[in-house]
């Protein structure tokens, strides 16, 4: 299943992304932006190992994890979270 995300990816559209990002925590400017943003991401996966690269005109973002591994990661607005990655079928 995982081999389907491998490739680039183009971000269409979202419903209720800036409500979600308002109960994270994110801040109005920073919420403003990210709206406006229409992102490119592309997936490189080696086994259990995934690069995320989001790539717009204002910035690239790169987040690199370990599926079902507990690990610390930085958003791309500064903050850092533990998350614990997972497919479900």
């Amino acid at each position: 299943m995982a081999d389907k995300f491998i490739g680039k990816w183009k971000f269409v559209d979202s419903d209720n992304f800036g409500d979600y990002l308002k109960e994270v925590g994110v801040g109005f400017a920073t919420r403003t932006a990210a709206q406006a943003i229409k992102p490119e991401l592309k997936f490189e996966i080696d086994g259990d190992h995934w690069k995320m690269t989001s790539t717009s005109t204002f910035t690239t973002w790169v987040c690199e994890f370990d599926l079902g591994k507990e690990q610390e990661q930085k958003t791309a607005d500064g903050r850092t979270l533990m998350v614990n990655l997972k497919i479900f079928q």
